[in-house]
């Protein structure tokens, strides 16, 4: 971990389940994240993306897989 790391979260599925990751690895990994947190998007200020449709058991297996 960098002193200056950044953390992004995710907030995924109906039940509002967060996940803080680094931002880095969500941007360097995904082109999605990548628009999202760097964009001119909303989620860019605040560093906080909302998956509603999505499970987060399948989210978790993500966050795994980038550490």
């Amino acid at each position: 971990s960098a002193p200056e790391a950044t953390f992004a979260t995710i907030i995924v599925g109906q039940g509002e389940v967060h996940f803080v990751v680094h931002e880095s690895l969500l941007t360097q990994r995904s082109k999605f994240f990548r628009a999202a947190l760097t964009g001119r998007f909303k989620e860019d200020a605040d560093k906080i993306v909302r998956l509603q449709d999505e499970e987060p058991s399948h989210f978790e297996f993500f966050v795994h897989w980038l550490y």
